[in-house]
């Protein structure tokens, strides 16, 4: 079983693998809590995620201020949606201007 370490504010200091939550406590001191590899409707921790107590689940770190998470989908989304075009040419999110831009 996988287990994160998580600190005063549920954010992720190590994930490990052991046997249970009690030997890490025991062992390791700290608080811990269960991440789950490949199970579906679970997203595993890593380091500077958020543990979310009430869905026994974490949350990556906000990739950018103006982005908001989307609990429903389990995602952080942009303030503009990603543009869809037929063009395959990726873009990336441009913080300063508050826009997907194609990379070149």
């Amino acid at each position: 079983m996988h287990f994160a370490e998580i600190d005063p504010n549920n954010i992720v200091l190590r994930v490990i693998v052991a046997d249970s939550k009690e030997w890490c406590v025991e062992n390791l001191g700290g608080t811990w809590a269960r991440t789950y590899y490949s199970t579906p409707g679970k997203i595993y921790a890593g380091i500077g995620y958020e543990y979310i107590p009430e869905a026994d689940s974490y949350r990556p770190p906000k990739p950018y201020d103006s982005w908001s998470f989307d609990f429903e989908a389990w995602e952080w989304k942009s303030p503009v949606p990603y543009p869809e075009d037929d063009s395959g040419v990726p873009r990336t999110w441009n913080e300063e201007t508050q826009t997907w831009v194609l990379i070149v």
